[in-house]
This record gives C-alpha cells, sequence and structure tokens, in this order.
C-alpha cells in the first residue's frame, strides 16, 4: 500500500468527511481563493463564473471541475445553477479576513469583487442579486434599492419574495457588515411581513370587495380620530359585512402599519366571552402581539394564554380545555381584573399614543342568544378599554344595529344592496366580465345582493359562452352541477348512478345494491313511468343526452370507477371513518337532488333509503343514532314537516341514560340540510319549509337539555364548552318562547335545564325551587326521572336526608316508563347517599338489593364492585370487600379494581399481597392520579413489610 493510500485510510478511519479528505488533495492556494469567490454569491452558473468571479484569476480550474468539487452542489430544480453547500460557504467566506484582521470592515479584494459583481447583475436585471452585493460596497444604495424592492413586492402580495428580500439583510455571514440603518430596516420589514402573513388569508378572501362610496372615508376618520372612535356595522346575512372586515383589516389596516386585531362569534365561544368578557382581551393580544415591535405581549400570554382555550367553540385538545376550566374555576374572582389591567398597561406602552383597531364579527351570535345583561357586560368590557385606551379604534359588525345604555358615540354603518352602477362596477372590475349583456342580465337577477352577484360571476367564469337568457332562466347550481360534473363524465351508467347516488348523504355500496340498483336498471334501460330525464330543467337544453337509455350497467364496476373519482375532485371524497363509503358536496348534490325531485323515483328512493337505514340501525345497536339519523333525514325529505312525529318518535326509543343519542337526533334538525345559517328552516317543496319553527324550537330545547345531562353526568366544570353549547341552544328556546315557539316546550320542562344551569352557578335554592314547580306536570314520563334525579343531587349538596328517597323514586319512576336498563345507575346513587349520610347498613342493603336487580352493563357492574369495597372497608367486612374486589380485578388493565384490592390487604394486614396489586395497579395506570394512588398505597405496604 502507498504511504498517500495509507495516510487516506487513517483520516477516514479518524471520521475525517471524504469532503474534506478529497479537498485536500487539490492544490490548496489556488481552489481556496476560487471557493472564496463562489462564496461571495448566493448562486453561479457557467457565465457569471467565467466573466465575473475568476476573470484574471491565472490558473483557476474550468467550472466544470468547480462544480465537481465536494463544497459545490447543483440548485434542484435547476439545469446549470450551483452553490457552495451551507458547511463549505460558511468556512469560505470567512477565508476573506485573513488572521487579525478588522471582521466587521468589507477587505479590499472583497470589495472589488463586489463592485463587479454589482455591475453584472445590474445589467443582468436582477435586483436581488444587485442588493446582496450592495450591501458590500454601499449602504445607502442598499437600503434604497431594498426598500424600493420591497415596496413592488408588497404591493404585488408577493410574501416570499419580501422574505427573500429580508433573508438577503439577514444572512448570518453579513450580519456584521450591513450597518445600523440597513439593520432598522430589516427588523422594521421583517415585523410587518409577520403581520402581512398574520391576515393574508384575509388578503385573498377579500380580493373582489367592492369599495362603495364613502367605503374608505368612514374608516379613514375612524383611524385618524376625526370623530366617534367605533364604527357600528350592521346589515343582513349575504350583504358582505364579512368580506368589508377582512379587506380592512387585510388592505386598509396592514398598510399602515396599524396593529389590529379580529374576533368572530362564528369561532369564538359566544358563551363564555360573553359571561368572562376579559377573553376577548386574551385573544386580542394574541393576535397584537406579532404586530407590535419587541412582542410586548409576550409577558402578558405567558401568564394567561391558557384562558385561550375557554373562548373558542372548537378545542384541538378537550383534556387541556377541561384543566382550563377547573383552573378558571379557582381563578374567575381574580382574573377579570387583573386580565384587564395588564392588557391595558401593555397596550397603551406599545402603541404609544398611535392607534390600533379591534374588530368583532358575527356579534348577533351574542345579541340574538344571550341574555342582554351578558351583551352589555361585553360591550361595558369594549368600552372600559375606549375609556382607558385613547389610542384603540373599534369596529363592530352583526347583523343588527347595537343598541344599550352603555353604547358611547359611534358611526353607524348600514349596509345596503348594491346599487345597479355598484354592480355593473363590481362585475367590470373585480370580476373582468367584459361582454356588457351578461352583466346587464346578472345586475338584474342579482338585486343589487353581493352573495348573489359573485355566484353569478362565477358562474360565467366557469362557462364563458353563457347567453343572458339562460342566466335569467337558470339556478347557478344546476349549471356547475353539469358543467363541473356530469358532462366531463363520458359514461352514462356512471352518470346514471350519479343521479340517483346522491340521493343519500353518504353512499354505500350496499346502498347501492339494496337502494339504488333495482331504480337504475329500471330507468336506465328505457322504462320511464318512476322518472324520464328529458323533462329535467338542465343548462343547454342537456337533459337528453345526459342520460341516455342503455341496458349494459355493472354496478359494482361503475361504483370502482366512482370511487377513483373520490379524492382527486372536490365533488366527492371518501368518509372519515367509514372505509368504503362517499359524500359528495353539497354543492353538486343538492341541486341534482331537486333535479329528480319532480319525479316519481324520488319519493321511491327515499322510502327505501328509510327501510334501509333502520335495518341498519337494528342489525348495528352500537351505532344506532348514526343509522337512525340517516333514516330520520330521509324521512323528512320524504314527508316534509310532517316527518316530525317519525323524529320525536325515535326520541322516544332513546333510553334515559343515553344522552348522547337525544343529542346527535336534535341536532340532526338543527343541521344544515333543515336551517340556513341564520337557524331558519330550509325549503322543502319550494314553498312549504322542510321543517317548522316550532320544530327548530324543540330541536334546541331536547340538544340543550341532553348537553346539559351530558355535561352533569360527565362532571365538567362551568366554564366547558358542553356547558355553553347547552346554554347556547336554551337561550334561543328562551327567546323563541318569546314569539312563535310559545307553546312549543311547556315552561315545566324547561325547569330541568334552568334548574342545571342554576346549580352549575351555585344557586341550589333557585335550583330546587325550580324542579319543585316543575315535577307535578311531569308524572309518569321520562322528564320526572331527569327531574327528581337532579332534585336529589340538590339535596345532597344541601345536606337533607331527603336525597335518598328522592333518588328512590327516580328509579321506580324509571322502571314505571320503561327504561328498566338505567334504573342500577340511579340505585347506585341511593347507596352513595346512604354512605353521605353515614347510613352505612341501608348502603349495604341498597346495593345488595341493586345487583339482584334488573340487568346491568359492564362499567355499572364494574361501579357497583368498587363502591361494595369501600362499604365493607367502612364497616370492617374485609371478606366482602376483597370478593368484590378480586371481581373488578379480573384484568390487570383495571388499575381502581387492583387499587381497591391493595386498600383491601392493607386493611386485613396483608402486607405483601398489598404490594403486589400496588405494583400492579401502578403499571396498569393511565394517568397522573392512577399512577400517584399506586405509589402511595406500594408505601403504604412498604410500611408494613
Amino acid at each position: 500500500m502507498k504511504p498517500i493510500d495509507a495516510e487516506l485510510l487513517r483520516r477516514l478511519a479518524r471520521g475525517d468527511s471524504l469532503d474534506d479528505v478529497l479537498a485536500s488533495l487539490r492544490p490548496a492556494d489556488q481552489w481556496w481563493d476560487v471557493l472564496r469567490r463562489c462564496a461571495a454569491v448566493r448562486s453561479f452558473d457557467r457565465e457569471l463564473y467565467g466573466k465575473v468571479l475568476v476573470a484574471g484569476v491565472d490558473g483557476a480550474p474550468t467550472f466544470d471541475a468547480v462544480v465537481t468539487a465536494p463544497e459545490v452542489e447543483r440548485i434542484p430544480g435547476t439545469r446549470d445553477a450551483h452553490r457552495l453547500r451551507p458547511s463549505a460557504r460558511s468556512r469560505c467566506w470567512n477565508g476573506w479576513w485573513p488572521d487579525g484582521a478588522d471582521p466587521r470592515a468589507v477587505p479590499d479584494d472583497l470589495r472589488s469583487l463586489a463592485g463587479r459583481l454589482a455591475r453584472h447583475y445590474r445589467v443582468a436585471h436582477k435586483p436581488v442579486d444587485l442588493l446582496e452585493q450592495l450591501v458590500l460596497i454601499d449602504h445607502r444604495a442598499a437600503a434604497e434599492l431594498f426598500v424600493r424592492l420591497y415596496a413592488k413586492a408588497d404591493h404585488r402580495h408577493d410574501l416570499a419574495l419580501c422574505q427573500e428580500l429580508i433573508d438577503v439583510l439577514g444572512a448570518e455571514e453579513r450580519a456584521r457588515l450591513i450597518g445600523p440603518e440597513l439593520i432598522a430596516l430589516r427588523n422594521d420589514r421583517a415585523a410587518y411581513l409577520r403581520t402581512r402573513g398574520l391576515w393574508s388569508t384575509e388578503y385573498l378572501q377579500s380580493a373582489t370587495f367592492l369599495e362603495t362610496s364613502g367605503t374608505k372615508g368612514t374608516y379613514q376618520r375612524l383611524i385618524r380620530g376625526d370623530g366617534p372612535r367605533v364604527v357600528v356595522l350592521h346589515g343582513p346575512s349575504g350583504r358582505g359585512k364579512t368580506t368589508e372586515l377582512r379587506w380592512l383589516v387585510s388592505r386598509v389596516l396592514v398598510p399602515r402599519r396599524i396593529p389590529c386585531a379580529l374576533g368572530d362569534f362564528d369561532v369564538l365561544d359566544p358563551v363564555n366571552v360573553a359571561r368572562y368578557p376579559w377573553l376577548l382581551l386574551v385573544e386580542a393580544a394574541a393576535q397584537l402581539d406579532p404586530q407590535v415591535a419587541a412582542a410586548p405581549f409576550t409577558e402578558f400570554l405567558e401568564r394567561y394564554a391558557w384562558t385561550g382555550l375557554l373562548s373558542r367553540r372548537e378545542v384541538a385538545d378537550p383534556t387541556r380545555a377541561a384543566a382550563a376550566s377547573r383552573r378558571l374555576c379557582d381563578e374567575r374572582d381574580r382574573l377579570g381584573a387583573a386580565v384587564t389591567r395588564d392588557f391595558v398597561r401593555t397596550l397603551n406602552e406599545a402603541t404609544a399614543g398611535r392607534p390600533a383597531v379591534m374588530v368583532l364579527d358575527a356579534l348577533d351570535k351574542v345579541h340574538g342568544h344571550r341574555p342582554r345583561e351578558e351583551l352589555d357586560g361585553l360591550l361595558r368590557q369594549l368600552f372600559r378599554l375606549h375609556h382607558d385606551c385613547p389610542a384603540v379604534r373599534f369596529v363592530l359588525a352583526g347583523r343588527y344595529p347595537l343598541t344599550g345604555p352603555v353604547l358611547p358615540p359611534a358611526v353607524e354603518r348600514r349596509l345596503v344592496p348594491f346599487t345597479a352602477e355598484d354592480a355593473d362596477r363590481y362585475l367590470a372590475d373585480a370580476r373582468r366580465i367584459t361582454r356588457a349583456d351578461l352583466r346587464h342580465a346578472i345586475v338584474a337577477k342579482a338585486g343589487g345582493e353581493p352573495a348573489v352577484l359573485a355566484r353569478l360571476a362565477d358562474l360565467v367564469q366557469q362557462r364563458p359562452d353563457i347567453t343572458p337568457a339562460e342566466i335569467r332562466e337558470y339556478q347557478a347550481d344546476l349549471t356547475a352541477l353539469v358543467l363541473q360534473v356530469l358532462r366531463p363524465i363520458a359514461d352514462p351508467g356512471l352518470r346514471w348512478l350519479l343521479r340517483y347516488g346522491m340521493v343519500p348523504r353518504v353512499l354505500s355500496l350496499d346502498f347501492v345494491r339494496e337502494v339504488v340498483e333495482p331504480h337504475l336498471r329500471t330507468a336506465a334501460s328505457g322504462a320511464l313511468e318512476l322518472d324520464d330525464p328529458g323533462e329535467d330543467m338542465v343548462p343547454g337544453d342537456a337533459s337528453g343526452s345526459l342520460f341516455p337509455i342503455t341496458g349494459d350497467l355493472d354496478v359494482d364496476e361503475l361504483w370502482a370507477r366512482l370511487t377513483r373519482y373520490a379524492g382527486t375532485t372536490s365533488w366527492v371524497v371518501p368518509v372519515t371513518g367509514e372505509p368504503g363509503s362517499l359524500r359528495f358536496a353539497s354543492a353538486v348534490a343538492e341541486p341534482m337532488r331537486r333535479l329528480i325531485r319532480p319525479h316519481a323515483v324520488h319519493d321511491r328512493l327515499h322510502a327505501d333509503a328509510v327501510a334501509f337505514f333502520e335495518r341498519k340501525a337494528e342489525a348495528d345497536p352500537d351505532r344506532w343514532d348514526r343509522w337512525t339519523r340517516e333514516a330520520v333525514y330521509h324521512r323528512f325529505r320524504l314527508e316534509g314537516p310532517a316527518a316530525v312525529a317519525y323524529w320525536r318518535a325515535a326520541l322516544d326509543k332513546v333510553e334515559l341514560g343515553e344522552a348522547h343519542r337525544r343529542a346527535a337526533l336534535a341536532e340532526e334538525v338543527l343541521g344544515p340540510d333543515y336551517v340556513d345559517a341564520d337557524g331558519h328552516p330550509r325549503p322543502w317543496d319550494g314553498h312549504t319549509p322542510i321543517v317548522t319553527r316550532e320544530t327548530v324550537v324543540e330541536a334546541r330545547y331536547e340538544l340543550a337539555a341532553a348537553l346539559t345531562q351530558l355535561a352533569r353526568v360527565g362532571g365538567v366544570e362551568a366554564a366547558d364548552q358542553l356547558w355553553s353549547r347547552a346554554e347556547e341552544n336554551f337561550a334561543a328556546v328562551l327567546r323563541d318562547a318569546e314569539g312563535p315557539g310559545a307553546d312549543v316546550v311547556p315552561q315545566w320542562r324547561l325547569g330541568y335545564v334552568r334548574a342545571a344551569l342554576a346549580l352549575k352557578s351555585g344557586d341550589t335554592a333557585t335550583a330546587e325551587a325550580e324542579l319543585e314547580r316543575a315535577l307535578p306536570r311531569s308524572k309518569g314520563t321520562k322528564d320526572e326521572v331527569r327531574l327528581r334525579i337532579l332534585l336529589g343531587d340538590v339535596l345532597m349538596l344541601l345536606g337533607d336526608r331527603r336525597a335518598p328517597d328522592e333518588y328512590r323514586r327516580a328509579a321506580e319512576v324509571a322502571v314505571l316508563v320503561g327504561s328498566h336498563r338505567w334504573e342500577p345507575a340511579i340505585r347506585l346513587r341511593v347507596v352513595r347517599a346512604y354512605r353521605h349520610f353515614g347510613r352505612l347498613d341501608d348502603a349495604i342493603r341498597e346495593l345488595t338489593g341493586a345487583r339482584r336487580g334488573g340487568p346491568s352493563d359492564a362499567e355499572q357492574q364494574r361501579r357497583t364492585g368498587l363502591l361494595a369495597v369501600e362499604l365493607g372497608l367502612a364497616v370492617n367486612r374485609l371478606g366482602w370487600a376483597a370478593y368484590h374486589a378480586r371481581q373488578v380485578a379480573v384484568h390487570d388493565s383495571d388499575c381502581e379494581g387492583l387499587a381497591a384490592g391493595a386498600r383491601v390487604a392493607v386493611a386485613a394486614r396483608e402486607p405483601l399481597r398489598a404490594l403486589d396489586l400496588a405494583h400492579r395497579a401502578e403499571q396498569a395506570s393511565r394517568d397522573t392520579a392512577g399512577a400517584a394512588l399506586g405509589r402511595e398505597l406500594i408505601g403504604v405496604a412498604e410500611g408494613m413489610v
């Protein structure tokens, strides 16, 4: 072996990288100078390398040799552009400064190279690369170029280029060379870019906003402080309130560097935020912090950000939300004042008199569903800020104007339909529709409503050849159905499958085979008694050609073909959690359902669907509510509002303890297939609503009662989203009870939710009074059972010894109304009540009777066993307790059962057995509390040993 080979092997064995070893074999001085030059640019190609980087360098390696060096890599996605690898770039760049040189001064030879590179990039029209070189030779010119390039990129909303420009000034190897002016520019634009990014979605969503006369002037006066510091924006749904707010934030405030916070009650929890209005300040702080220099709310958010989990309707981590709710119960008396004080101080210091804007959207969600005093409390919180923070401006938006004694002076901005001139300008300027005849037809059809104008403009962009007559005649969603879905599909059999397959909300192969296929084969073969597609009203006289007669139908093959579309198009997707099922987008499914509604096959399909889902519900009891909801849906599609009797019958089948199923059936009738975004019933046959207003009120009560029961049984804290949803729906019931829903839900039935809400707030006296008033009217119903259980809970809190008797009456009524399955759980409440009042013999007697009584599920048997262990230990019946502990802990995975057995062993002075069971309990624990209990028992047992 040659000595050089041995040396190479030793270096590799020592851990030197292969790149370093190979680099050491090159002539050092010659290559080092070239690599230093390559480190001065972000990238280089053959032309730049030859004409600038190594121009005049004697004996420089060729371009082809350099790009094969281990320090060099080709830039992905390019053919001829290369750069130094990050590790080599830093080393080679620092090679410009010999030992002892001032690292903040640019060496003359580097300055000379940067000058030549700048001239090259200026001629080549590469401004970003030019900026990189100007940083080294002319700070003033670099600053002017940076400002000019950033302004152009920002005007185009090219956030990627904005970030690239900031990166040039923020490059690590140039950080010590750029000087204070460029550093200030970089930091300023970086903060601005963070703000731009924060509101980039709103920027895109407001791209077609039409600025009508006086719009910008209203907000400019607000910002300048010329007049009131509050704008109240209101108008009905579809007038563009949300789009205007998005435009205001992203296209007016952000470019003017005015920090802003946007709260939307479609996202925020209206119950918790109305009750604890300081939650809005935590939301605002989280949005304002990245928009203001030095992130002033960092300390504030470290202290209060945990409360943000309570201000949202939906939470990603229910466990953390539950913990936040418990913490709020302990700290709520001091939190409101502390959050407000700290927010006001921080905001005033950060803005230093410069304006900031707080925007609230969808305030009608609070206005319409919360008591007036809670809305006033929310407004008082906002206007306390109005008083304490003179720089803050407010924009409050909703469907209705705000009124009340707490309002300071405000500018009212009421949104009205577009004038014909504004509508035409919107179509011409914002939507680029050049044909005047189309614009005139759209303006006439839309009636000035912005939402309708937008939909019709979308239609024209999808079908440029559409005529004014077609705009006047056809509905936009039917046109979209034909253009986007049916026409691109060449197979007539697949079109027929879609015609009937969109009848259900979720389509599966077994539904196709049992419900769709018989009607599909009949109609597709030419038997038109139940369905004649030639009578369809579809765009472009396409009715006959879309669904031609065909006898060759392979349903399995058609299904396989349809599933290949799922996930690759926007109109059909797989259903999460239900393999083999598909869901169609409502934008195409609804017009298809409306297309076949006049045909007799419509009723046949829905009737068969009801029977299909009833069979599934019977065969799959664990998912009874899932399939029953589908049966209810098809029954309403079949019968319209008359199907309420079927829905009520389904509710009657729900057991007392199955509040989740009761909630699911109530939510069904409140879903988007029945009511619109404002809660108004949708049409069924063009004139009749699919559900009555009274049914909506009834469903809201059923949902509120079911959520209340879930919250009570689950023992959740007062600020939990379960309670929020219950209160929101109950408030809607009370509001409607004053109008059209006065006789829908009797007052005595409202007593259950009223009492539970009072009890949640600690008002036991009101809760007891509500229940005592309701009980006489509830005799012999499931409501009586719920009322008596809740009354028993109230009596327990009051220390009233009548509680066991109230629970016992509830158990007896449960049997009378046919809810035998719930009796064992109620009997356990009797046992706990006896134990609470020290009547241990009565508790054991009741427990024994409960175990011999009606059927109970595995969890009830487990809870009964654990209760038996506690009672056995309390009266020193250790054998009885040990027997029940063994029954519970039949599996090593039951932490509570093993811990119960360890406690019995400790009481029986059996330390080794106690130690064994305690160790197993700790290993089986799935949470911190279980592990802590296991360790505590281990300590006790070890002490005995």
